[in-house]
């Protein structure tokens, strides 16, 4: 199991509530699609196999688990920045 950070947490909670929060909304409205898309299913869906599976069938296009892994912390950087960006998260 992976340690959760920050910015993970911030994204599951996302998740759990998109309706909660309009600053957490204007964060993620913020991101590139394809990043946001790929968040999403990393805070929904624990197993990589399974995330692979749906960003596959979500963009036609198959899925490494290399890809994944490549998107997923360019993804989580953008994030990253973003959260820093608005004083959300310390550098």
């Amino acid at each position: 199991m992976q340690p959760l950070s920050s910015v993970t947490a911030f994204l599951a909670r996302f998740a759990r509530e998109p309706d909660g929060d309009p600053d957490a909304q204007a964060i993620c409205d913020a991101l590139a699609p394809s990043d946001r898309r790929v968040l999403e299913c990393l805070a929904r869906e624990p197993d990589p196999e399974a995330r692979m599976r749906r960003l596959t069938a979500a963009t036609g296009v198959a899925w490494s688990a290399e890809r994944l892994l490549r998107s997923e912390q360019l993804a989580l950087t953008a994030l990253r920045r973003l959260l820093v960006a608005r004083g959300l998260l310390l550098d």
